[in-house]
């Protein structure tokens, strides 16, 4: 939750007449697509510099945790990439990549409010905890909005006033 407010603001940083001004930032979702983008990489870096965090989050189930927490960190990373890649189509994938990831650290979560513990560079309240386990929903709901994962077509949209029906009549 703590880096979700990162997210917020950079997230409110992007809506300043500056960055408004870029091209690339020109629309909320993008703003709020490149907000949690940069925030992953941020935590994406940290599952190598800092594991020792989230190895503490593994539910013992897990074997070899350090080796799922550096999968996850470039799982993180891979996905941030893709949500600030220039082509609509990998915002896209990178947006559902993030929707697996989110749900795929979601027993980790959940393991941590079980059992308890308490997560060095995280609150000692065990309300943290718990409140970190729907807050994963907020996460999914971020990510599906800014890189539009539900709208109503797959494809990105084209031009077609191009295209002329040719009708020739005899």
């Amino acid at each position: 939750m703590s880096l979700f407010t990162l997210v917020l603001a950079l997230f409110a940083t992007f809506h300043l007449p500056f960055f408004r001004r870029i091209n690339y930032l020109g629309t909320a979702k993008r703003r709020a697509r490149v907000a949690l983008a940069l925030t992953l990489v941020l935590t994406g870096i940290l599952h190598f510099t800092s594991p020792a965090r989230f190895v503490a989050m593994m539910p013992p189930i897990f074997p070899r945790p350090l080796l799922w927490v550096y999968l996850s960190g470039i799982a993180e990373l891979a996905g941030a990439f893709a949500l600030l890649a220039p082509h609509e189509g990998w915002q896209r994938r990178g947006g559902w990549w993030m929707m697996l990831v989110f749900l795929a650290i979601w027993p980790a979560n959940i393991y941590v409010a079980l059992s308890g513990q308490t997560i060095e560079g995280l609150s000692s309240s065990p309300w943290y905890y718990w409140l970190r386990v729907p807050f994963q929903g907020v996460y999914l709901g971020w990510v599906a909005w800014s890189a539009e994962l539900f709208r109503s077509s797959p494809f990105p949209k084209r031009n077609t006033d191009s295209l002329v029906a040719t009708n020739q009549q005899p």
